[in-house]
C-alpha cells in the first residue's frame, strides 16, 4: 500500500529511518552549499523530509518498501523540483513514481548515476536526458496537465 508519510509520528519516522539505512542508495542525498550529504541518520533525514512538498512510502507487510520525495531546490531565481527515491525492487520504484506522477503537474527533475537500477522505470515513465556531468544523469519531465473526465450524460 502506498500512503503518504506523517513525519510527526516519532515511530513511523524511526522506521523509516532504519529502512533508509539497510537500504543504502548513493543516488539519496541532501545538497548543502553545493556538497552532498547522505542520509544515514534522523536529523538528516528530518531535513529532507521538512524541505520535501511531497513524501510517499510503500508499506509492506513488516516493514517499508520504499520513499519517494519530491524536493524543491531554490537556485537564484529557478525553482526546480527534484525526485529522491529509494526503494527495496524495480515494482515498488515503479508503484511510488506512478502515484507522485498522478498527483503533480510541474516540472521533474531527477539525478541518477548512469547505472542505477530504477533509470529505466524513470524512462518508461515519460522522463528524458536533459544533462549529465561524469557519471551521473538529469532526467526530465515536462509540465502535465491535469487531466479532466467527462461526465457521461444520460
Amino acid at each position: 500500500m502506498i500512503r503518504r508519510f506523517n513525519s510527526k509520528n516519532k515511530q513511523q519516522l524511526a522506521e523509516l529511518v532504519y529502512f533508509v539505512k539497510n537500504n543504502f542508495d548513493a543516488d539519496f542525498y541532501l545538497t548543502k552549499d553545493n556538497q552532498r550529504q547522505y542520509v544515514f541518520d534522523e536529523p538528516s533525514l528530518k531535513i529532507m523530509l521538512k524541505e520535501a512538498t511531497e513524501v510517499y512510502v510503500a508499506d509492506e507487510e513488516v516493514d517499508y518498501g520504499g520513499l519517494i520525495l519530491l524536493w524543491k531546490a531554490v537556485a537564484g531565481e529557478i525553482t526546480r523540483y527534484y525526485i529522491k527515491i529509494i526503494a527495496k525492487n524495480e515494482h515498488v520504484a515503479k508503484a511510488l513514481l506512478t502515484i507522485l506522477l498522478w498527483n503533480n503537474f510541474q516540472e521533474l527533475y531527477v539525478k541518477l548515476n548512469k547505472h542505477h537500477p530504477f533509470l529505466h522505470v524513470f524512462k518508461r515513465m515519460g522522463f528524458a536526458f536533459k544533462g549529465g556531468r561524469g557519471r551521473q544523469l538529469l532526467l526530465y519531465k515536462q509540465k502535465q496537465k491535469p487531466k479532466l473526465f467527462k461526465r457521461k450524460e444520460k
